[in-house]
């Protein structure tokens, strides 16, 4: 059994041959087929992808200070990595907790 697994395994295509079956696919078919919804998904993808961003770095942002429980001291920040150009998940949420015991 153990070595029809491994057969059925070594059958399988690898990840760039699996790319470039659905590349092909796409290519032949539904994009020549259908050239309207391409332009509109691409065009409905660019014009949501900043606020899908924006939504999914400020779900983050609440769980990190809800998951810090308002402790005094603590915060937490948004900072940018790089270039935003080379990928919209260009940001860091950073959470900091105050080691500080309860005393001044």
């Amino acid at each position: 059994q153990q070595q029809q697994q491994q057969k059925l395994i070594a059958s399988l295509p690898s990840v760039p041959e699996l790319r470039a079956i659905i590349k092909s696919v796409f290519e032949e078919h539904w994009a020549y087929t259908h050239p309207a919804a391409v332009a509109a998904v691409f065009a409905l993808r660019l014009l949501l992808a900043r606020v899908t961003e924006t939504l999914l770095l400020t779900d983050r942002i609440l769980y990190v200070e809800e998951a810090l429980d308002g402790q005094p001291g603590s915060s937490v920040q948004l900072r940018p990595l790089f270039d935003p150009a080379v990928s919209p998940r260009n940001y860091a949420v950073i959470g900091v907790r105050c080691a500080c015991s309860g005393q001044n």
